[in-house]
């Protein structure tokens, strides 16, 4: 005996105040059908990004609109809401951890771009600081903030320590210290990223910032336990708002513990990577190059970023030496092809 198949669902309400449904099956049904074999209609504003939309609607796997009974479209969460110390000290954690997984190659619709405070920085798009990268090649339509000054960040980020630095007696003095320790951490990280674009600069100064945020994030890991999170500051619902034919994915997440031995790792591989600047032949560079990039785990992608700019920028080497004066300084023709080789390996990497 055949099972009994079950009933098909009842059609959803669609019933709302000022929306009239008509049913449009039949009349849909009669166009098919004077349509040829092969023939298909298109409209011009129907473009890829909408039928890939338009792929299995209402299935929670493909689906990023599908919402469950009583749940709202947007994310309700208040961004203006007061927050306790502990808990500010939570949401910065997070996007550590959210920031080092987009490092790990994970895409920023998993992770950085979960938050709702990065994306109410960056929706409606602002003109300037007070209103409150990239080499990924999908950034979903969001501007990172790009048109903003470097330097206008770095002078929030340090007039958000001088107000730390102002006596308090509402928040304990641990919980300053260890806020002080994550923005030290974002101003340092900028520096490093300035000095690393400065590449006839051999002294040690470009190794500072690399060398003071290795120290910083063992501040920081010790510190966390003072944290306290705030998990609905965060939510896959944002990726409704984004610019992707991808179907929703679930956040990374990564243990603090792991994201803090990665950034270990990251700050590491930055101060070595600056090594490439003390050029003495083109052995040496070849062997400095092919051990960077043997070591295991391989140093993340950004680290690599770094490497090729040193290198190749502008098709000058090490902002120094054309490619003619690396030539005359190489006994060897076969030393500037393999680097050349390399750098193109570079600029395929992921």
């Amino acid at each position: 005996m055949q099972p009994l198949e079950p009933p098909m669902p009842p059609p959803p309400d669609i019933s709302h105040p000022g929306i009239m449904a008509i049913d449009i099956t039949d009349h849909f049904t009669a166009a098919v059908k004077t349509l040829s074999p092969g023939e298909i209609v298109k409209d011009d504003h129907f473009a890829l990004f909408e039928s890939v939309s338009a792929l299995e609607i209402m299935d929670r796997k493909m689906d990023s609109g599908v919402l469950s009974e009583g749940e709202s479209l947007d994310e309700e969460y208040d961004v203006t809401r007061g927050l306790l110390p502990e808990e500010i000290l939570g949401i910065i954690d997070q996007l550590l951890c959210l920031e080092m997984a987009w490092h790990l190659g994970y895409p920023l619709s998993q992770t950085v771009l979960t938050s709702v405070y990065v994306e109410a920085l960056m929706n409606p798009y602002p003109a300037t600081i007070d209103e409150e990268e990239d080499f990924v090649t999908n950034t979903y339509e969001r501007n990172l903030l790009s048109h903003i000054p470097v330097l206008a960040i770095k002078d929030l980020l340090q007039a958000a320590i001088t107000e730390l630095r102002a006596p308090k007696d509402d928040v304990p003095q641990e919980i300053c210290a260890a806020l002080e320790s994550r923005l030290q951490l974002r101003i340092a990280f900028l520096k490093a990223v300035d000095l690393s674009a400065m590449r006839n600069d051999t002294s040690e100064a470009p190794k500072l910032p690399w060398i003071q945020m290795r120290r910083l994030i063992d501040d920081i890991e010790n510190q966390h336990g003072l944290a306290k999170s705030v998990p609905e500051a965060f939510s896959t619902k944002l990726q409704r708002r984004l610019a992707s034919t991808m179907p929703p994915r679930p956040m990374v997440k990564l243990s603090f513990e792991e994201c803090t031995s990665h950034f270990k790792r990251f700050f590491l591989n930055g101060n070595e990577v600056i090594d490439v600047l003390q050029y003495t032949d083109p052995q040496s560079l070849l062997n400095f190059i092919l051990l960077f990039q043997a070591q295991k785990p391989q140093p993340l992608v950004f680290i690599r970023t770094i490497l090729q700019n040193l290198l190749f920028k502008d098709m000058v080497v090490l902002g120094r030496f054309s490619i003619r004066q690396l030539l005359d300084h190489d006994k060897y023709l076969p030393i500037l092809g393999t680097m050349l080789r390399l750098q193109w390996k570079f600029s395929v990497s992921e």
